[in-house]
């Protein structure tokens, strides 16, 4: 601040000014003191005589200015400060707004020259006066020059002639507009489409105005090569021209743009989802694809107040007229904290371009669910590469999202998910390559949640192959378990002579309805000698699926609890009247094992098999489920000392 008590010096010619620490000497006898031309000629001081220097620019006394010539107390020149636009198109017709000092009274053809570029401005008399003039540029090539101001009038109102002519600092450019492309070309009838044109110098002058199909279009933003402007409605669909006007100039695009019906929503799914979103929700109606920018807003009622939470969708790249997709939003941290986990039910609606659509009741509404919880793990045993199911556990699980929601990962390898309830998510094993004991995590996704639940160790990978000598050993103790079972066998028949019991009039065997039944090729093969077993049939097995009329309300039931491994039963499945059960030659707790004879197709003579069944009164599911899986695992085992399986 500039401190009140100033002094002088002795001779009463300066002012000692002092701001902060500062000093400054202001001579109080000189020209300079003024600072434009009408100040300094019609200043009233005694002392000194000033007038404007018009070679320097400047005020002084007439010894000081360097050209007496130059010197004058009753003339001041125009002066420009600034002008706008600053740049406009060949074509002409821009108005320039020219700021300055001295400019007249009253600007009016005979007293004023305007020029742009050496080309005459013409002026706007009534939107002028003495430190602003108006006008409008002629048509010029693409090119740039000064603004020139020349005026020759007696002011009344100042009490000086103003003479002389005024230069503008910068520069005025002419310029080519050109319009490139639109996006997008088509948009509802009730406007609201936010357009976008490419192009070049498309802000020149003061910017265009835009018109689409005959409506305006409002301009929002602008530079050099971009604009953006909002469609209005229009009343009925019409296709159009969009225009763009630069004063005297107008510039079109290539592309027509398209008023089209309205969009209407008939479908949203699913109605449920997590609290941290990412739940896509698929919307299906029609004239979609005329809707440039759809967005789906989510209300909550929070008290007396209302809170919306906006997702943007995309189109389907398939079917753009008919089907979107959108994600739910993540409601943790923005909504009011519950004292319990609880669901919370939004409404729904949606905004597309200049189009609100209130969905029908049925799919206004949306609910936020719990997030599900996977307890951690740390399996220390071993797990087999593939055909073993892993289960995982938690809390909430299905409570929003299907098997289809959820991704697990066993180290880079998917999971496929066969079972999901509230607590438990099973998913088979893929076909991985790991190496001998890898610890690979188990990761699960859904929406935006990602959960590592822990690590597995994987055992020996398929392309270790099996030890001979193991197989040798395995080959001996089933020779070994063969022998006893025919010494077993001779002993029987020793003493129960050879009659076969009959229980029909077939002379076969029948099996109660209660018992599944596994052909098995670890069985004896005849009687009264070692079963004889036909190796080449198990190869030629193609496991191949067979209709429904092989399926029993077993294999039903497994589909409900285990689908993958009723998928496996089913692929081993053989025709039952083709498969003839005769006397027992094993039995134990859970099951027996049957002396049976198979035809296969395309062979006359029938196959001696042994039969392995499971009498149900005497297990449970799960023992069901075990018994198939041993057969099933028998199956795929494949080496030519090891017999095979045949089929169930």
């Amino acid at each position: 601040p500039i401190n009140r008590d100033m002094q002088m010096d002795p001779a009463q010619e300066h002012l000692y000014v002092m701001a902060g620490q500062q000093v400054t000497k202001i001579p109080m006898k000189s020209c300079t003191l003024y600072q434009d031309c009408g100040t300094c000629i019609t200043v009233d001081d005694p002392g000194l005589e000033c007038g404007w220097c018009k070679e320097q620019g400047a005020c002084s006394t007439r010894q000081d200015c360097m050209r007496d010539i130059l010197w004058s107390r009753d003339t001041c020149p125009p002066v420009i400060y600034e002008f706008t636009p600053v740049s406009g198109p060949i074509e002409g017709g821009t108005n320039i707004t020219i700021l300055g000092d001295n400019l007249g009274d009253m600007a009016v053809a005979d007293t004023h020259i305007v020029r742009v570029r050496g080309h005459e401005c013409t002026l706007v008399e009534h939107a002028s006066h003495f430190n602003k003039l108006v006008c409008t540029t002629a048509p010029s090539e693409v090119a740039e020059g000064l603004v020139t101001v020349e005026v020759q009038e007696q002011s009344a109102v100042l009490g000086y002639t103003i003479s002389g002519t005024g230069y503008s600092g910068l520069h005025f450019s002419y310029m080519d507009p050109q319009v490139m492309s639109i996006s997008p070309t088509l948009g509802p009838k009730a406007g609201g489409t936010v357009l976008t044109v490419q192009g070049q110098h498309l802000d020149i002058s003061t910017g265009p105005q835009v018109s689409v199909a005959g409506q305006v279009c409002k301009v929002h933003s602008i530079s050099d090569d971009t604009l953006v402007c909002t469609t209005s409605p229009s009343a009925i669909p019409a296709s159009g021209p969009v225009l763009l006007t630069w004063d005297s100039a107008t510039r079109h695009a290539g592309d027509l743009f398209t008023y089209t019906e309205n969009p209407t929503i008939i479908g949203i799914s699913p109605k449920t989802g997590f609290y941290s979103g990412g739940t896509v929700l698929n919307i299906t109606g029609v004239n979609l694809h005329s809707v440039a920018h759809l967005r789906l807003n989510f209300s909550f009622l929070q008290g007396s107040e209302v809170v919306s939470l906006t997702q943007d969708c995309t189109h389907s790249e398939s079917a753009r007229s008919t089907e979107m997709t959108c994600q739910s939003p993540n409601i943790t941290g923005r909504l009011r904290p519950l004292s319990t986990q609880q669901p919370i039910t939004a409404q729904l609606s949606l905004l597309m371009d200049g189009v609100t659509d209130e969905p029908s009741p049925e799919l206004r509404h949306f609910t936020f669910y719990p997030d599900p919880v996977f307890y951690g793990f740390e399996l220390g045993r071993a797990y087999p590469r593939t055909g073993r199911t892993l289960m995982l556990r938690g809390e909430y699980l299905d409570r929003a999202h299907g098997n289809e929601d959820y991704t697990v990962l066993v180290g880079h390898q998917n999971c496929r998910i066969t079972l999901l309830n509230s607590q438990e998510l099973h998913c088979l094993f893929p076909e991985i390559a790991f190496s001998n004991s890898t610890h690979v995590p188990v990761m699960v996704w859904v929406g935006n949640l990602h959960f590592t639940v822990g690590k597995m160790k994987l055992q020996l990978s398929h392309q270790k192959k099996v030890p001979d000598v193991i197989i040798i050993y395995i080959c001996a103790a089933i020779g070994l378990s063969l022998l006893v079972l025919v010494a077993l066998l001779v002993a029987w028949r020793r003493r129960h002579g050879n009659r076969i019991r009959r229980t029909n009039r077939n002379g076969l065997w029948s099996v109660p309805e209660e018992q599944i039944s596994m052909v098995d090729m670890n069985g004896p093969a005849s009687e009264p000698e070692p079963i004889s077993v036909a190796r080449q049939m198990s190869r030629d097995n193609n496991y191949q699926p067979l209709p429904s009329v092989y399926e029993n309300d077993t294999l039903a039931i497994l589909r409900v609890d285990d689908p993958d491994l009723a998928a496996s039963v089913e692929e081993t499945l053989i025709p039952r009247h083709k498969l003839h059960l005769h006397n027992i030659i094993g039995k134990g707790f859970f099951g027996s094992v049957f002396y049976g004879t198979y035809q296969q197709a395309g062979e006359k003579e029938a196959v001696k098999v042994a039969v392995k069944t499971l009498n149900r009164d005497n297990c449970d599911m799960n023992d069901v489920q075990n018994f198939l899986r041993e057969g099933i695992m028998m199956k795929d085992f494949s080496h030519e000392h090891v017999l095979h399986l045949v089929g169930v």
